[in-house]
Parts: structure tokens; sequence; C-alpha cells
């Protein structure tokens, strides 16, 4: 009996291991649901084909993607093979085209499902190309300009469609691949660097939109100047005037060398630093200038940058992004003119020593009082001489008047205000009368009444 039961064991041990091998895994779905659609007309330039698919064991499936113009889809025409994402970019296709492709899908036990060969035509070139790149800067046959040009133009596209631009610059009339300087820019501006001297450059923009439309501009040229190697006049820096103390002054708020900050910073002032342009316009060719600074303590800056303007010959250094006081040190300063040859003449140094700024105590800002009222005018500062002065609403010069003390009533000075006036008031601080060391306050404004 036993035997029997053995026997029966055995039999079906070698029935279910029969069984077992006989189990096979299934292959991934065919692909399908393409996009395009099979045979679809007219499909954008730009198109990403997409497809359906997965497999019946829920197993990772990867692609092989078969693509191009000829019908036959040999291994020749796979574009990309084993990729897990079920979309595919063929980059940018041909306008009235008609592309073939297909999927293969494979598990991880190398099991394969073919897509069917799916077709579309791309559409029909309809697209407008860019309109004529126009207007140069340079002029077209401009003559004499520096070797330093910022080539710029304009251009639009009839469609609105976006523009990439392709610069050719040479000395050749006709200018080609070899002269192809920039390409795809994406703004209408170009700086080719420090050109020669004396020399006709010829140049031209290819404009693009993302049709695959393209148009060429017509060919400008240029030439630039001779060689300069003279540098710009030696400048003479004008010393402050009307640095605070100096006898005969005709006052204002911004003739002292250095300019009032607003309230809550009484450690910062202004400085004004002024210069006679008179041989730079003679020279006739400056480009730029450069405002340099010092300091007795070796702290030397390079402050700014500012173009050449005529007549414009004042500049107010505000001391950005120097982090240490700026009273009690002597500031120095110099500038330098750069031509449009890149010539350079250093000018003379002019200096101003500031010191501690007086902090204005009374009377309130914008307080009113009447003209028989008893004010008394005060402020915080070290042992100084100290000039209090009056301005109308117009900076006009009022009144003036020294005193070694930090504090004065209204009574003890000769200034007579008048009813229904405002009047601007601040302190300067100074050394020795006529020399260029100093500060000054804030400037507050009080009101009379009668």
């Amino acid at each position: 009996m036993k035997r029997i039961l053995c026997i029966s064991l055995c039999f079906v041990f070698v029935i279910l291991v029969s069984c077992d091998k006989n189990i096979t895994n299934n292959s991934p779905i065919k692909p399908y649901s393409p996009s395009p659609e099979d045979n679809q007309e007219n499909v954008s330039l730009n198109t990403v084909l997409t497809w359906i698919c997965g497999d019946p064991e829920g197993e990772q499936v990867t692609y092989d993607v078969y693509f191009s113009t000829n019908p036959e889809l040999t291994e020749d025409q796979m574009v990309s093979e084993g990729q897990i994402s079920n979309s595919f970019y063929p980059g940018q296709l041909d306008f009235g085209r008609r592309y073939n492709w297909k999927i293969v899908a494979r598990d991880p036990h190398n099991n394969i499902s073919e897509s069917h060969v799916w077709k579309f035509t791309t559409k029909m070139d309809t697209n407008l190309p860019p309109n004529t790149p126009s207007d140069p800067t340079p002029a077209d046959n401009s003559t004499n300009l520096g070797i330093t040009q910022l080539l710029q133009w304009e251009c639009t596209d009839p469609e609105g469609d976006p523009l990439t631009y392709d610069v050719y610059l040479g000395t050749n009339p006709d200018p080609g691949a070899a002269e192809l300087v920039a390409q795809d820019l994406t703004v209408n501006d170009f700086n080719p660097g420090a050109l020669g001297y004396v020399t006709t450059y010829y140049w031209k923009i290819v404009a693009h939109d993302d049709q695959k439309g393209s148009t060429s501009g017509p060919i400008w040229k240029f030439t630039t100047i001779y060689q300069d190697v003279t540098p710009p006049s030696k400048v003479t820096m004008t010393p402050h005037k009307c640095d605070p103390g100096d006898p005969g002054c005709a006052y204002t708020d911004r003739n002292n060398g250095i300019d009032a900050y607003p309230a809550g910073n009484l450690n910062y002032n202004w400085m004004k630093i002024q210069w006679d342009d008179t041989p730079l316009q003679t020279d006739g060719d400056i480009h730029h200038i450069e405002v340099w600074r010092f300091n007795e303590y070796g702290d030397t800056a390079f402050v700014e940058q500012i173009p050449f303007i005529p007549d414009s010959s004042t500049y107010y250094d505000k001391f950005i992004g120097y982090e240490e006081p700026v009273i009690q040190k002597t500031w120095s300063y110099f500038i330098i003119p750069f031509d449009e040859a890149g010539n350079f003449t250093n000018s003379d140094t002019v200096s101003y020593r500031l010191i501690e700024v007086p902090g204005l105590q009374a009377p309130i800002n914008n307080g009113t009082f009447s003209v028989n009222d008893s004010i008394d005018f005060s402020w915080s500062a070290g042992i100084y001489t100290y000039r209090i002065l009056f301005f109308d609403t117009s900076h006009n010069y009022v009144y003036s008047e020294d005193t070694h003390e930090t504090s004065f009533n209204i009574s003890e000075i000769d200034f007579v205000p008048i009813p229904g006036y405002s009047y601007i008031w601040r302190i300067d601080a100074f050394f020795i009368i006529g020399q260029a060391i100093g500060s000054e306050s804030e400037e507050r404004i009080i009101n009379f009444t009668q």
C-alpha cells in the first residue's frame, strides 16, 4: 500500500514539473494609437511621435524607434534604441515630405511586438520668410569711424515668428562663409571687438525664422579712421568752490564741494568733483571718462565710467560700495578721459578732507514758529568752527554767521525772518577758513508766521 502511494506522489510531481515547463511569458502589447495618426496630412514640422503600449505581465517595456522617408524601414532607419519613453522627437522636419515610422516593443525576456508601419505627410511651405534686414548702424558707406563699433540692425517677420541672425563681417566685398563671425544671435546687435585702422569692412545679416525661412540682407560697408596715437589733452580739476569757510563765497546748497545727505545718516557726505572740459571739447574725439579716488590709507578705487558730454563736467561721488567710514579722511580725485582710439591722459588731482558731520538736533524739520518766538538751534559735533546758513526755498543765499559753539538762540544773530516765509538751513563745519577741510549737515526747513 505504501509503495502504491509513493508511486502516485511521484507521478503527480512529474506532471506538475511538466506543466511548469510549459508556462510561457507573453510578448508586449502591440504598439497602437500613433500620433500623428496613420496617413495624417498637413503635420507640423516640429511634431513629436507618440504611441501607446504596455505589457500583459506589467513588466518594463523598452522601444526601438524606426523613422525615415524610405518606406522600407530596415535596421539602418532605427533612430532610437532601447528607450523607455513612449515619445520621440525626430527634429525639425522638411516641408511636404512623407515620413514612415514604426515601433518595436521589447520586454525583459527579449520578447518583442512590432507595430504597423505608420505614415504621415508634413505641411506644405506656406511660411513667409523674414523681412529684409535694414537700418544698419554704422550707416552704410560711413567713413572715419573709430575702431570700436557696435553693429546694429532692424528686422521683423511678417508672421511674427521669432528670429535669429547670422553676422558676416570682413574685408571681402562679397562676404561669405569665411566671414561668418556670429551665428544664431537672438538680439539685433553684435560687438566685433577692436577693428583695424584705415580699413573698409563689409558686412551683412542673414535673418532666420523658426520655420526654416531665411532672408539675406544687403551688403553694407564702413571705413575706420587712421590710427590715432595722440592722447587727450590734460584736464585740470577745479578746486572745490566755496569750501566751508571760504570768504566772499556766494553760498548755495551745492557749491561748497560736498552735498548734504538726507537726514538719518550723519557720517556721510557726497563729494562734488568738477573739472574744466574745454580742452576735451577742442579734442573732439573723447569717448568716455573714468573717475578715480583715493585716500591717505591707500584705498584707491575706480569709481565709475561716465560718457563724455560737453559742458557736463560735474560728478557726485556717493561712495556706493564703500563700507568704511568716510569721515576723518582726505579724499583725492582724478579723472582719465579716453578718446575713440583708446588713448588716455590722467588729470591732476583735487582733494577734500571730510570731518565729522554736524548732527542737527533742534529745531525739528519743517517746524513752524512765530517771528517773535525764541528759537534755539543746536547740533552735535566735535570742536570745529561752524557756520549756520539760511537759504530761501529756491536755495538762494539769505544769511550766514560763524560760531565756535554748538548752539545759539535766534535772538543772538542778525537773521530777521519774514512772516509767511519758509527757509532752508544747515550747519557747515570746518577747521581753517579757506581750506578744503570740512563737512556739511543735512538740510532742514523752518517756517515762520506773524
